[in-house]
């Protein structure tokens, strides 16, 4: 138990069990690759229920335009605190921000069939996604490659914890985007 809050760890739990054995597969290299530019991590708001995927992922499937839950709402959106773990994580000196959005792709899939799972079935916890840059060790493939080292992203995410759980920290002003 963590601050006596052990159901909402079970999101995670949750999370790793769909990455473990989700009908999709684990992101393709390339989907790596095409990640070089980012160099912080990104805590999401959104996951939209599409599956539109610009590569095909490590089974070979490529959807295009489908949902990733049928018969699902659009869109969920993260019940976590994405402006407060933003702020916490920067202050403990991890790079971070707010994005609008998981993709379309293997992230966004996972994502949304979380948010839905907590929708439909265990209501009572909160859930969302962060998505963690390449290691110093996956970057080193692509000349130019940004990254984390893993030291930095584990203080992110006891950070992403910890203002989870306690609400506490101050809140990130920024976060928006203008179109």
């Amino acid at each position: 138990r963590v601050h006596g809050h052990a159901d909402e760890l079970l999101v995670a739990a949750v999370f790793i069990f769909e990455v473990e054995h989700s009908d999709r597969p684990r992101p393709h290299d390339r989907a790596r690759h095409e990640r070089r530019a980012r160099d912080h991590q990104r805590v999401e708001r959104i996951a939209i229920n599409i599956d539109d995927a610009p590569m095909p992922d490590n089974a070979g499937a490529q959807p295009s335009d489908q949902p990733a839950v049928p018969g699902a709402p659009a869109a969920y959106f993260s019940s976590l605190p994405i402006k407060r773990i933003v702020a916490a994580m920067r202050a403990e000196g991890v790079p971070a921000s707010v994005s609008q959005t998981a993709g379309t792709f293997v992230c966004n899939h996972l994502f949304f069939r979380l948010a839905h799972l907590i929708a439909t079935r265990h209501p009572q916890l909160r859930g969302g996604f962060i998505h963690m840059p390449m290691l110093p060790e996956q970057a080193a493939a692509w000349t130019g490659t940004a990254c984390l080292s893993l030291d930095t992203m584990v203080r992110g995410v006891r950070a992403a914890v910890v203002a989870t759980l306690t609400g506490e920290g101050a809140v990130a002003r920024d976060g928006g985007t203008v179109a």
